[in-house]
């Protein structure tokens, strides 16, 4: 039984690594062929990195290689550490759902896009973050007040990209700017309050997921993520 874990463990260690490996080599990929074609804006590192979905996965970057050290450890980490799995969960879903919405609000320049990592970005790394959160070994509980502590990273995203866009006049997403909207302002308050509303919606779904065994079972008996540190089961 102690071979199986143990094997187990290892593979969950190599596969964190490895995913996050693949979103690195994915953001930087895009960063230098988007640079090398506006090599003149001095300030596209800043822009770069203002893109939810850039910031998500640079999160969830340091969420995997986190998450594969305590794995190492043969422990789910501290309480914090759970809370940041089902927070970086929700904002990858969030990412990849919007980006996919049928009424495609996200218009991507292609010619600036580097494919394969666009999939990394927008759906290889979701998808993977779900399952992670949902399977993986050592997940515990999320208590349900800290909806807002994950709504905290959403909400001052959106602030800050608000506050920024129009004094550098750049918009990150072309839903988020006034002049494409197709009612101005009001269009552009509708589309942040659905967006708003789903990321809730998210939170809540990931918090109430959390709760719920594990499939095989294996996972800490502790009734909520209270303690400094819960080890996996033997």
């Amino acid at each position: 039984m102690d071979s199986v874990e143990s094997s187990a463990r290892v593979t969950l260690v190599v596969i964190r690594i490895s995913m996050a490996g693949l979103i690195v080599a994915a953001l930087v990929s895009q960063f230098i062929f988007t640079w090398q074609i506006y090599a003149r804006v001095p300030r596209y590192l800043v822009k770069y990195c203002s893109f939810f979905t850039v910031q998500s996965n640079l999160i969830a970057c340091g969420c995997l290689l986190l998450g594969a050290w305590y794995a190492l450890r043969r422990s789910s980490g501290p309480a914090q550490f759970a809370v940041l799995r089902c927070a970086v969960t929700v904002y990858m879903v969030v990412t990849s759902a919007v980006y996919h919405m049928p009424f495609n609000v996200i218009t991507l320049d292609q010619p600036v896009t580097v494919t394969w990592a666009n999939t990394v970005l927008h759906l290889i790394a979701p998808a993977y973050l779900l399952v992670d959160f949902l399977l993986a070994p050592g997940r515990t509980h999320v208590r349900w007040n800290r909806f807002w502590i994950i709504m905290t990273f959403p909400v001052g995203w959106i602030i800050y990209t608000m506050v920024r866009a129009p004094l550098v006049n750049w918009y990150p997403y072309p839903f988020l700017n006034p002049r494409f909207a197709q009612d101005g302002n009001l269009s552009v308050a509708e589309y942040l309050v659905v967006i708003a509303l789903f990321i809730a919606a998210v939170d809540l779904a990931m918090i109430g997921l959390s709760r719920l065994p594990l499939p095989w079972r294996i996972r800490s008996t502790v009734p909520a993520v209270s303690r400094a540190e819960v080890r996996f089961e033997s």
